[in-house]
């Protein structure tokens, strides 16, 4: 589901170019500024790898992304910021992975996906908002499988796809609609295989008898 998939990764591509360019310097810090005589970054480095807090910044001044690094690897609390201020994600790091409160934001202020890792998978609840802040997906993970209910909403509230999932395989009842609220496919899983009564339709309305009818271990065996 695209509203809950990878986009928890910070955005500190200048950040990273400038470590490919400057490491192996051994012990130091280099900033580097703007024409305007403004800091657009500032890293340091020990024996020639990350070490301590990494920074970036627009032309204006203003915090463009924050970083930590342990020996070489990420650690801590990585931030990132729009250009107007507004705080634009965070991630939490352990050991170079991905462990902890993930959180990404609108422009304007609104939480657009909140979720968390456990050693780079995500695990627990994981949800996600529209602009307006109208839920527009959720989903449950264990050990970067999805587990649980996995859900998207139109920005009024309704429901327009449901899957269940048990430790990464659907499991449990399965229900789309098309944009305009027609259900277009239902039925359920059983250890990732169609099972009992499914009814599924074809782009233009028609029945899809060949994925439609009674289902035994993911085989058709009637209408």
């Amino acid at each position: 589901m695209s509203p809950l998939g990878e986009r928890t990764r910070p955005l500190l591509r200048g950040v990273l170019a400038l470590w490919i360019t400057l490491a192996g310097c051994g012990d130091s810090a280099r900033t580097l500024y703007y024409a305007n005589g403004n800091r657009w970054s500032a890293v340091r480095f020990e024996e020639g790898r990350p070490a301590g807090r990494w920074a970036t910044w627009y032309e204006d001044g203003r915090p463009k992304s924050e970083s930590f690094y342990v020996a070489g690897e990420a650690e801590g609390i990585w931030r990132t910021w729009f250009p107007n201020g507004a705080v634009r994600s965070f991630v939490s790091y352990a050991t170079g992975r991905r462990d902890g409160q993930s959180e990404l934001y609108y422009e304007n202020g609104q939480l657009m996906q909140r979720g968390a890792y456990g050693m780079n998978k995500k695990t627990g609840d994981w949800k996600e908002w529209f602009e307006n802040g109208a839920l527009r997906g959720e989903a449950s993970y264990r050990e970067g499988r999805r587990d649980g209910a996995f859900k998207r909403y139109r920005e009024n509230g309704t429901l327009i796809d449901l899957t269940t999932y048990v430790e990464g395989r659907r499991h449990g009842p399965s229900y789309k609609e098309t944009p305009d609220g027609v259900a277009w496919s239902e039925g359920e899983f059983v250890e990732g295989l169609k099972a009992g009564r499914w009814r599924v339709l074809k782009p233009d309305g028609s029945a899809d008898r060949s994925n439609s009818g009674f289902f035994e271990r993911g085989v058709r065996v009637g209408d």
